[in-house]
């Protein structure tokens, strides 16, 4: 009986210590492909969008397999050492899976509440980031909200009024050479007025005024901080049923 249970723990250690390793191996290979993809995006504007969308969830699918993995790497260590019993086995399998529990708790949370704010601050940097004149070398030049609108259809206004979309415009004073360059409104998360995350989403929307033909309207949306349950909201205009109206 000693010896056939002797032989149960060694193959269960072989057995876990090599789906440790596939694991672990397979966590570093997704931030590689991720990484690889990312290498793709030349344009500051796809690379922006595709680190917005991609880059948390690549992290957190590469989490998971790490948890699983560094899982079973405890597991060998602690059955490897002095493992006598069935009901030593038992308790080091669950302080086992306890640690993974804990582990992947951690790792979420890093990703769910820390890492937005690090990753908006690299995302703020990729999308003003000095451009220039592809065909002068001329450095362009960020217009503010209201020089830009000069530029900017009355179509092109009423998205960014709505927050579906937003619109830098970068101008050559000296050539007049403009670039207009597109972001999705709604990729992030506020910042929370409570705990300061990045971890405000948006669950509920209210319209407070309702647009005329002429006069924009607004709508006030409801964000619930995912950290600390935080409740806040913010109003934004909603365009003029027929053409495009200054706020009032």
């Amino acid at each position: 009986m000693k010896e056939e249970f002797e032989l149960f723990t060694e193959n269960w250690i072989e057995v876990t210590a090599i789906w440790s390793k596939i694991a672990l191996a397979c966590s570093g290979l997704i931030l590689i492909f991720y990484l690889l993809l990312l290498l793709t995006k030349r344009n500051p504007v796809k690379k922006h969008q595709f680190i917005s969308s991609f880059e948390i969830k690549y992290l957190s699918f590469a989490g998971v397999i790490f948890t699983i993995g560094a899982t079973l790497y405890l597991n060998t260590l602690l059955v490897g050492f002095y493992t006598k019993s069935e009901i030593i086995l038992t308790m080091k399998t669950m302080v086992s899976i306890f640690s993974g529990f804990l582990i992947g708790y951690i790792i979420n949370t890093y990703l769910k509440v820390l890492y937005p704010t690090q990753l908006e601050k690299r995302l703020n940097g990729l999308r003003f980031k000095q451009r220039y004149n592809p065909n002068t070398g001329h450095e362009l030049r960020l217009l503010t909200e209201d020089e830009e609108d000069e530029y900017l259809t009355e179509e092109l206004i009423n998205l960014e009024n709505s927050s579906e979309y937003e619109y830098d415009v970068w101008l050559d004073e000296e050539s007049g050479f403009k670039l207009i360059e597109t972001y999705a409104g709604k990729l992030h998360m506020l910042i929370c007025d409570n705990c300061n995350y990045r971890t405000a989403k948006e669950y509920k929307q209210d319209v407070s005024k309702e647009p005329t033909d002429t006069k924009q309207g607004a709508m006030i949306k409801h964000y619930k901080c995912s950290h600390c349950d935080h409740l806040q909201r913010k109003e934004y205009p909603i365009p003029a049923l027929f053409g495009y109206s200054k706020p009032t």
